[in-house]
């Protein structure tokens, strides 16, 4: 016995009541509880060479300054978007603003869960130096009213 006719393949159909969502591409958002940050490219403070961020979080809004020790400084305002902190920092001599991202990375990823979970912030290629000290607070203060101040109209 012969058989002799096309058969055409039809889409596989899917039904949306028993897709898996665990094979879903998701995008894990690690949020950023208010307060001040300081981190560093050294794990100690004031290292010359290193370079330093302090920053203030409000929500998903972020404002501060990345500097250097014994040099300027560059304020900067951003917001925690997906697994990075997406800043625009402000050249201090120039006033050009140029875009920067960090990832945020996390030393406990849970393997599944149906709740929140919170995760300590880190960022990439930084250390967690702690507690503001009085020079990154002013530092920090500095960049808000700058950034905050509404711009003069002439």
């Amino acid at each position: 016995m012969m058989f002799t006719g096309a058969v055409q393949a039809s889409p596989l159909q899917t039904d949306e009541a028993t897709s898996n969502p665990l094979l879903e591409a998701t995008e894990i958002v690690r949020p950023i509880d208010d307060g001040i940050y300081v981190y560093g490219s050294a794990p100690e403070a004031d290292q010359v060479g290193a370079g330093y961020l302090v920053f203030e979080a409000q929500g998903s809004s972020v404002i501060g300054a990345i500097y250097m020790p014994q040099s300027s400084f560059d304020c900067f305002q951003g917001t925690v978007s997906g697994n990075e902190l997406a800043l625009q920092i402000t050249n201090s001599y120039t006033q050009e603003v140029y875009d920067y991202d960090i990832a945020l990375v996390s030393t406990e990823e849970p393997i599944a869960s149906t709740e929140a979970v919170e995760f300590p912030l880190q960022l990439e290629g930084f250390f967690d130096l702690g507690t503001a000290d009085e020079s990154n607070r002013e530092l920090l203060a500095i960049c808000q009213a700058d950034l905050l101040s509404p711009e003069m109209e002439l």
